[in-house]
């Protein structure tokens, strides 16, 4: 996948960047000729959280784009030098207003996530665990509804989901 032009200019120089293969059988990448520099299109990190209860799964509707309309696992992106386990409690908190107690990663998953006209790559940690408290949804939050685990809507807002909750089912001990 290609990065799409994310860059016009050099961050360091402003030299006009190009496209360009460092190395055989590497992908093209953007590069400043002028003082060296490399646009690498590496993933960012997101953690999201598998909530189960009573045979039934939490989703959120997503009230924002990418995505807007779909339902979601809640999560969101790891903030710099923030370890993922603290994420995830962090994310759950802003998002749904309640503390989240993870128990188990469940798997480590790509997706690729649409944002103002580009394509990020991003790695995503899954993890199941309890909800604690009662829910009040941020802005981000359309709507939060408590899904029978055999009826599952068909529209998940990214393709990894339904391979978590196969990872998920496979899990010998779960919450």
């Amino acid at each position: 996948m290609t990065t799409q032009n994310y860059f016009r200019f050099c961050p360091r120089c402003r030299h006009r960047l190009s496209w360009r293969v460092e190395n055989r059988g590497e992908p093209q990448r953007q590069k400043c000729i002028r003082c060296g520099f490399t646009f690498y299109n590496n993933p960012v990190c997101a953690t999201e959280a598998l909530i189960i209860r009573s045979g039934k799964i939490l989703l959120v509707r997503r009230a924002k784009e990418p995505r807007r309309g779909y339902w979601d696992f809640p999560g969101g992106f790891i903030e710099g030098r923030e370890l993922a386990s603290k994420s995830v409690i962090r994310e759950i908190s802003e998002e749904l207003g309640a503390r989240f107690r993870p128990n188990k990663l469940i798997g480590v998953y790509s997706d690729i996530y649409q944002w103002q006209g580009r394509l990020i790559p991003v790695v995503i940690l899954s993890y199941s665990g309890k909800l604690i408290g009662s829910i009040k949804p941020n802005h981000e939050i359309g709507q939060v509804k408590w899904w029978p685990v055999k009826k599952l809507p068909t529209t998940f807002a990214f393709p990894h989901m339904r391979q978590c909750l196969i990872d998920y089912a496979k899990l010998p001990t779960r919450l």
